[in-house]
């Protein structure tokens, strides 16, 4: 179960040096007045619901506009400009993730926390995937919900899940989980080609989908000279009469 802490502590002391003259106590300078009750409520309110309080229409009776408004600026960018110190997970896991695509091959990034298995549903009826960041090829245009499951070593999961848009379709390639293509090697910056296709150039592309090189391919077995690359995952595709298909990847250690 997550546990809030609202940061009523923090905001009350920014407020305090940030507005001086705004009385934040009552006149035995132990009890809140009724701003600094406010400036509280509005943190618990940006607490609870992550949403901003900036431009709430309830202003209580006798609290100056302008002061209601620095109470809710303060209590707001309080919360929310770190809102993971004041949601307490303890050992729960927590699912997230990032993406990045060339076209409908898609690179999810695993975010999650304190987990340990995972489960990705892509959204497109294909099979779960247990590979901690996988790369998943659609195979149509369309509106996908991927949703990633993390568990502990309790039993204990959580769920996140993101919409992505296909607007086009890579073809040639199904996911690529497992080991490079047989027909690209690479070592000490050369890329060795199988063009067993006879494709006319071979593109290579980082995970983000940048172009880092592209080269024609003039004979069965090509030796390509690669610049210096980061350690990382690339793909590449391959270009036979004006058709570009993705077809693997090679890694850089």
């Amino acid at each position: 179960m997550m546990r809030l802490v609202a940061p009523a502590g923090v905001a009350w002391k920014k407020a305090r040096d940030t507005y001086p003259l705004i009385e934040l106590y009552n006149a035995d300078e132990s009890h809140p007045s009724l701003t600094g009750t406010y400036l509280v409520a509005c943190t618990f309110y940006s607490t609870i619901y992550h949403k901003s309080c900036v431009a709430s229409s309830f202003m209580p009776i006798g609290i100056p506009t302008a002061d209601a408004y620095y109470m809710q600026t303060i209590a707001s960018n309080t919360v929310l400009d770190s809102l993971e110190n004041w949601q307490q997970y303890g050992s729960l896991p927590r699912a997230g993730f990032s993406s990045t695509n060339i076209q409908s091959q898609y690179s999810f990034t695993n975010q999650s926390l304190r987990s340990t298995q995972y489960e990705w549903n892509f959204g497109d009826g294909s099979s779960i995937s247990t590979t901690p960041s996988p790369v998943h090829n659609y195979t149509a245009i369309g509106t996908y919900t991927v949703t990633l499951k993390a568990t502990n070593t309790c039993g204990k999961y959580d769920l996140f899940s993101k919409t992505i848009s296909v607007t086009s379709v890579l073809t040639g390639v199904g996911d690529q989980n497992g080991p490079a293509s047989d027909e690209v090697f690479y070592a000490n910056e050369t890329l060795t080609v199988l063009n067993h296709d006879q494709a006319s150039k071979i593109k290579i592309y980082d995970m983000k989908g940048s172009l880092i090189k592209e080269f024609n391919l003039t004979a069965a077995t090509n030796i390509l000279q690669l610049p210096p690359l980061i350690t990382g995952i690339y793909l590449y595709t391959l270009v036979s009469e004006q058709k570009e298909s993705l077809r693997g990847k090679f890694a850089v250690n």
